[in-house]
């Protein structure tokens, strides 16, 4: 492989990630207001979490992409990450109360 292509398809799944992360952020409360514990979680710590790791990895992707570097590593260590705080968010949204009913 190139040495950009970790790089550019980093790149892009920073931003898909960022950018879905930020269309459930817009959804919380909605379409009352009501925030449950889940959604306050969500909107205090996962979400803000979630979008620092995605601005350090998307500048950590850009370097790699200007400079040539590979960033096997980089990508690898953003999916791991990626898959913790999505298994992260299923198990707060099981267990913290989240106005499903029953």
């Amino acid at each position: 492989m190139p040495k950009r292509w970790y790089g550019i398809l980093g790149s892009i799944s920073v931003a898909i990630g960022a950018i879905l992360s930020y269309y459930d952020y817009t959804m919380i409360g909605f379409p009352d207001g009501h925030l449950t514990e889940f959604d306050r979680f969500f909107k205090s710590f996962l979400f803000p979490v979630y979008i620092g790791l995605n601005v350090l990895f998307g500048v950590l992707f850009l370097n790699a992409l200007f400079l040539k570097k590979k960033s096997r590593l980089t990508f690898f260590l953003y999916l791991i990450l990626s898959t913790i705080f999505l298994a992260a968010t299923y198990y707060f949204s099981i267990t913290l109360e989240n106005g499903q009913g029953g």
